[in-house]
């Protein structure tokens, strides 16, 4: 679905909170040169940024983690 369907709160909310806006926007919007260049720089950190948060997530899961067999 295209964020401009959706209001401010929503485009802030698919883009910064869960950032499926820049999946499925950025590309687009980046092509047709209308990604205005914050969305852009926030295009190149969100993965990082989330990817990193679910990492420390994954480790820590892994670490408190015990077997049910032998």
């Amino acid at each position: 679905v295209p964020m401009v369907v959706y209001n401010r709160i929503g485009q802030a909310i698919g883009v910064f909170v869960i950032p499926i806006f820049v999946i499925t926007n950025f590309p687009a919007l980046f092509a047709l040169g209308r990604l205005p260049p914050v969305w852009f720089a926030w295009g190149i950190a969100a993965p990082v940024i989330f990817g990193w948060i679910a990492s420390h997530i994954w480790n820590s899961a892994i670490k408190q983690y015990a077997s049910g067999g032998n």
